[in-house]
């Protein structure tokens, strides 16, 4: 699950084709059974249901330039050049190799001059996000809030986690000899504080309630999930030049 912390120069995203990666392309007619994939989550799509955009790694993708060329990209499911499809900053997509092991993806532009930038889930269910700037994160270091954006973001308790509080999923692809597992966060009000163990505060807390020593590194994406109660969240990320 990547992230994307960078952004073309004098946007605030990334064209998906300035991805580059180091596996080796499909063709248009292989692509399902081989290309590398990218998949994109949209999480407003069928009045929140959420669904993924798909995109194909090819050598025979449609030049937009010239209809009688063909050149390697990152494809639609029709072999087409997927012009003005951009990453923006903060969202995060799978970047997945179908028959290969160890390939790289890169995606590199320009660092965000902002001081802070927030990024909101609108729905309810899963949202894909990650850190707008590339550094590595500590999600209790974070500013958590309510879908409007003032308000705090309301925790659930320890007892109530599993259905009532909202939670992240950070992806681990080398669990298991490579199998991947997600490790799962709750954000809860009754969280053991680390500094204190008669004290209990407000944080993301591990399956048994306690405070994580964790960081979500840089270039990594995770998933927020939202209980059907809300209606959102934000979550403002703050310039590490600041």
């Amino acid at each position: 699950m990547v992230a994307n912390s960078f952004q073309d120069v004098g946007q605030t995203s990334l064209d998906i084709n300035k991805i580059a990666t180091t596996a080796t392309p499909a063709t248009y007619k292989t692509r399902v059974a081989s290309a590398p994939l990218l998949k994109i989550w949209d999480p407003t799509y069928g009045n929140g249901a959420g669904a993924y955009t798909t995109y194909y790694y090819i050598d025979d993708c449609e030049d937009p330039e010239d209809e009688d060329e063909e050149i390697t990209a990152w494809a639609t499911n029709r072999g087409e050049y997927p012009e003005n499809v951009t990453l923006p900053l903060g969202s995060a997509m799978w970047y997945i190799c179908q028959t290969e092991v160890n390939k790289d993806v890169t995606l590199s532009g320009e660092i965000s001059g902002e001081d802070d930038i927030t990024i909101s889930a609108t729905t309810a269910g899963y949202t894909m996000i990650a850190n707008p700037f590339p550094v590595a994160t500590d999600i209790n270091k974070l500013t958590w809030y309510a879908a409007d954006g003032t308000s705090a973001l309301a925790p659930a308790t320890y007892k109530t986690r599993t259905t009532a509080a909202p939670q992240i999923k950070v992806w681990d692809p080398t669990y298991g000899n490579g199998a991947g597992a997600y490790t799962t966060y709750y954000y809860i009000n009754d969280c053991e504080d680390p500094e204190d163990e008669d004290e209990e505060i407000t944080a993301w807390a591990t399956n048994r309630g306690e405070y994580p020593t964790m960081t979500v590194a840089a270039g990594q994406g995770f998933w927020l999930i939202l209980p059907s109660t809300y209606t959102g969240a934000k979550v403002k990320f703050t310039s590490p030049l600041k």
